[in-house]
């Protein structure tokens, strides 16, 4: 009895996770985009503001803000963006998400790096890298 009861319930909680991570990923893929029309509206402080608590201790918000305006300043606005690659994570917080994308700014191009935490149907900003040659000079 113990067997035909083992695969019904594997097969719900497999499925149960997809499910779970499938919705997760949308949720990360939101804010990506909420992210870069922030960041092209010059909106870094809404940024910081919406980012984990992890993030916040690391970046104080005049440093993303510098950080952000010299990257603005360099690539111009996010005019448009490709996922390249995304895995999600099941983590005692919630599921971390990681994004990539190749993006083209108004004055070069480049690639975006995304971690969210996302927890309670939100996404928290853990981490962001955005890569161009253009950022080298």
């Amino acid at each position: 009895m113990i067997n035909t009861l083992t695969v019904p319930l594997a097969a719900i909680v497999c499925f149960t996770s997809a499910c779970s991570f499938t919705r997760d990923k949308t949720i990360a893929e939101a804010a990506v985009t909420a992210f870069n029309e922030q960041y092209s509206a010059g909106e870094f402080t809404e940024i910081f503001e919406a980012a984990d608590p992890r993030f916040q201790e690391t970046t104080s918000p005049e440093e993303l803000t510098n950080i952000l305006a010299t990257v603005q300043e360099r690539l111009g606005s996010v005019e448009e963006i490709n996922q390249t690659s995304w895995t999600v994570e099941a983590i005692p917080e919630g599921s971390l998400v990681k994004l990539a994308y190749d993006v083209e700014f108004a004055e070069a191009s480049g690639t975006e790096e995304f971690d969210y935490l996302i927890a309670d149907g939100e996404a928290r900003l853990l981490r962001f890298n955005i890569k161009s040659e253009a950022l080298m000079n």
